[in-house]
Order: C-alpha cells, then sequence, then structure tokens
C-alpha cells in the first residue's frame, strides 16, 4: 500500500509542476520584456521547493524539468536533453540533483540549476547533514555562470562553499 501512495504523490507533484510551467510559459509570453525576471523568480520558488522537501522527507529525488510549452520531465540531464531543449526552443532546463559529500558520509549535496539561454546557468549549491533523526542545511552557496569565463565544474563550487563555511567568505 506505502508503494501506491508514493507513486501518487509523485504523479500529484508532477501534475503540479506541469501546472507551474504553464504559468510561466504564459507569464514569459504576455510579456517577453520579464523572461529573465520570471524565470528568476521561478527558480527561486523552485529552489526553496526544493529545500523544504529535503528538510520535510530528508532527500529528493534528481529529476530536470525542461521548461517549454509542452514541458518534459526526465531523471539526469544528458547531452540529449539539452539537445531537446535548444530543439523546441524552450526557456531553460531546470534540474535538481544530489550526491553524497567526499567529507562525510551523513553529509549530502544538492544542486539545483537552471540554463537558460536568456541569461546563463544560475542556481545553488546546499549541504545537509543528516544526524539523530534530523535534516539540516548546514551551507547553501548560490552562482551564476553568464559568460564563458565564469563557468566552474560543481566540485569546484562545493570546495568554494566549503572554504567559505572555513574561512569566511574573505578568507
Amino acid at each position: 500500500m506505502k508503494g501506491k501512495f508514493q507513486i501518487k504523490e509523485v504523479e500529484k507533484s508532477f501534475i503540479e509542476l506541469t501546472k507551474q510551467v504553464a504559468l510561466v510559459i504564459e507569464a514569459i509570453r504576455k510579456d517577453p520584456s520579464k523572461q529573465k525576471q520570471i524565470l528568476m523568480r521561478y527558480i527561486s520558488h523552485f529552489y526553496e521547493a526544493v529545500k523544504e522537501t529535503v528538510r520535510k522527507q530528508g532527500s529528493v529525488i534528481p529529476y530536470y524539468i525542461i521548461l517549454a510549452d509542452t514541458p518534459y520531465f526526465g531523471a539526469f540531464v544528458t547531452n540529449d536533453v539539452i539537445s531537446k531543449a535548444k530543439e523546441i526552443r524552450a526557456e531553460a532546463v531546470v534540474y535538481v540533483e544530489g550526491f553524497q559529500s567526499d567529507d562525510d558520509i551523513g553529509d549530502v549535496i544538492y544542486h539545483v540549476s537552471m540554463s537558460a539561454p536568456c541569461m546563463g546557468v544560475l542556481g545553488w549549491i546546499f549541504k545537509v547533514k543528516h544526524a539523530d533523526g534530523r535534516v539540516d542545511i548546514i551551507r547553501e552557496m548560490p552562482y551564476l555562470f553568464d559568460s564563458e569565463d565564469k563557468v566552474r565544474r560543481l566540485r569546484e563550487l562545493v570546495r568554494e562553499m566549503e572554504r567559505e563555511a572555513s574561512h569566511g567568505p574573505t578568507g
């Protein structure tokens, strides 16, 4: 019985996400001059929803959303996903992924990101500690890659987040 409940909850979540994407696309079509602001608002709300899900459930499954007239969902972003987004002229690709920290088996690093032709790649990484039946977000860091020279690998971002936590933002 529990498995059926979880599947229905996932289905409801994707139905809700589909409705949200439709509202985003509608808002952009209505006023293209506000495309960046609309997408920024969407990814900010998406990020907060991911954090809330992690706090409540302890984790979140990896998935992506292609923001387009017909949204597409999947588990992992690949070159095929990017090609599909370009082919259908999607507004953006949004995704979330999580992986175990190199530092501590009880820590998970989550990556929430949006790639949009109009602004580049922006997102957040955040670290979650699982201990004593609790889930605590212990660090988080936003980023924006709006030009080729700013692009860094995820591992570099995680190191920067850890360094800032150890030494402060200026250290």
